[in-house]
């Protein structure tokens, strides 16, 4: 918390929508959006939940066990804030109830919708850490980890863009197309792409990639060339070449 700028807020899920999370963020002057256990909303809310769709005012008070974790906070410390219930749609196509407090002012359905973006990160970070394989780093120096991942990093993004091109031509949501689908029609693409010289070339090879992802399909693979080191020349010393 220490590290973050003037004026951020904080998201947190339900291990983090606790007391001592709140009021930290509070003292430093930061906004929070917390998702809470219905357990949690419903004592902070007095015993009576609103119903879905609705909202009330709160004053989260520290529970004993808080004040006995965390003895800094004061026994007279309270968050003022907002609980929102609200019907959304699972992965699974089922609805639940959300129990969200916030310290904001903005209208509930923008902390709704905000809360819903986070599992898209939470998917962000597993299409990093499972399908660009980035669970575990194999550099063994700090110098080569920084750039694992700098590389892991630009690879995302190509994906995505090609991901966002792709769904604007076919009329969809980008995250209707899987990553990891349009991630092998890059790869697939990527020896031919490699062999390049002109910028128009690349540019009407990438939106063959494009079209193909929109349609959920992967183009023939080509002979990865590029790959072939027989094919790369002698080797150069690049400390004896002229700029």
């Amino acid at each position: 918390m220490e590290r973050l700028p003037a004026g951020a807020g904080l998201m947190d899920d339900r291990n983090f929508g606790v007391f001592s999370v709140a009021w930290a963020a509070q003292q430093k002057g930061y906004g929070v959006l917390s998702r809470m256990t219905e357990a949690r909303a419903r004592k902070i809310a007095g015993g009576i939940l609103p119903p879905a769709g609705c909202e009330c005012r709160v004053e989260w008070l520290p529970s004993r066990d808080d004040l006995r974790a965390h003895p800094e906070i004061p026994a007279a410390a309270v968050v003022r804030g907002r609980l929102i219930v609200a019907h959304v749609v699972g992965q699974d196509g089922k609805r639940f109830k959300l129990y969200l407090f916030t310290s904001g002012e903005e209208p509930r359905e923008m902390w709704v919708e905000l809360y819903r973006r986070r599992w898209d990160i939470e998917l962000d970070i597993r299409s990093l850490k499972q399908t660009l394989r980035m669970h575990s780093l194999s550099a063994q120096t700090p110098e080569m980890a920084e750039k694992e991942q700098l590389l892991a990093i630009a690879g995302y993004n190509l994906v995505r863009s090609v991901q966002m091109q792709a769904a604007r031509e076919a009329d969809l949501e980008p995250r209707r197309l899987s990553f990891s689908r349009v991630q092998a029609v890059v790869m697939t693409a990527l020896p031919r792409l490699a062999t390049l010289t002109g910028c128009d070339g690349m540019g009407s090879r990438i939106q063959t990639s494009v079209n193909l992802s929109g349609a959920g399909q992967t183009p023939e693979p080509n002979p990865p060339a590029i790959l072939s080191a027989s094919r790369l020349g002698d080797r150069v010393d690049v400390s004896q070449t002229q700029a």
